[in-house]
């Protein structure tokens, strides 16, 4: 293998700056370039242009594998390049395993600790800000979030809004002024969208966290530099990345199934909750 294919469905301007995806790619790169090995990546705009990349990459031979990100359960994906015979590796969450080489995230563990700890703080009224766009991740947490809520003695309750920071403030101040219960604790689906969660909250004159905590889902420097410095969990991008390479790299040269967990993610505490 020379050339390993990686395609990311965007439809907005962000495929390519959200810390996970970031995270991941950077960990693919690294290590397929230790193995003396290219990533190549394609941004498109929907599913339909995914397809076409991989129906030219296999008509071109421009690629020898691929790393399949964000898949769904009977995702067509998988079937699509098992008839092109393209060899390939999934990052997926652990509930979406199937029959095919992939790196296991588990997200159900992941929310279950964010929970957690925030129970263990005091919050009682906890709200999720998932992504509208159709993202396999956020659907996946929102489920996970109200399993867990659901089985606790916390309040639970999930608002979707676009993953821009106009979004995310635009549905916070919904939230902290218009909701008839007020949540003391927001986690949101990225750094972005939850530091502009956080200056929406002070700009109503209310404190973080006294009034509402606030958590991101993904860490980065835009956590570490908020006032006050936003509490996320290190989703371990970075190390998804490195697996998935050497996971593609195995199952390709022994022709063997490799699943491989990642490493449970951890909240990395700060001053937002």
């Amino acid at each position: 293998m020379k050339n390993i294919g990686l395609v990311l469905v965007q439809p907005g301007p962000r495929a390519v700056h959200e810390p996970l995806m970031s995270g991941i790619s950077h960990g693919l790169e690294e290590t397929f370039a230790r193995a003396g090995m290219r990533l190549v990546t394609r941004v498109v705009r929907d599913s339909s242009a995914e397809l076409d990349v991989y129906r030219y990459w296999h008509a071109s031979g421009a690629v020898d594998a691929v790393v399949l990100v964000r898949v769904r359960h009977e995702d067509d994906r998988v079937t699509f390049l098992g008839q092109l015979k393209i060899p390939f590796t999934a990052i997926v969450d652990a509930v979406e395993v199937g029959d095919f080489s992939a790196v296991t995230v588990d997200s159900a563990s992941m929310m279950r600790s964010t929970l957690s700890y925030l129970a263990s703080r005091g919050y009682s009224r906890v709200v999720y800000v998932k992504a509208t766009e159709d993202t396999v991740l956020s659907d996946i947490r929102a489920r996970m979030f109200l399993t867990e809520t659901e089985s606790s003695n916390l309040s639970g309750h999930v608002l979707s809004a676009e993953l821009t920071a106009e979004g995310a403030s635009e549905a916070t101040r919904l939230l902290v002024t218009e909701s008839d219960d007020r949540p003391d604790a927001i986690i949101f689906d990225d750094d972005v969208t939850a530091v502009a969660g956080l200056s929406t909250i002070q700009s109503l004159g209310l404190a973080v966290p006294g009034d509402v905590a606030v958590i991101a889902w993904n860490d980065s420097v835009l956590c570490q530099s908020a006032t006050p410095s936003i509490t996320a969990l290190s989703d371990q991008a970075h190390q998804i990345g490195t697996l998935a390479a050497n996971c593609l790299i195995d199952s390709v040269s022994t022709g063997a199934l490799t699943i491989v967990g990642a490493a449970d993610s951890f909240i990395v505490q700060r001053a937002s909750a």
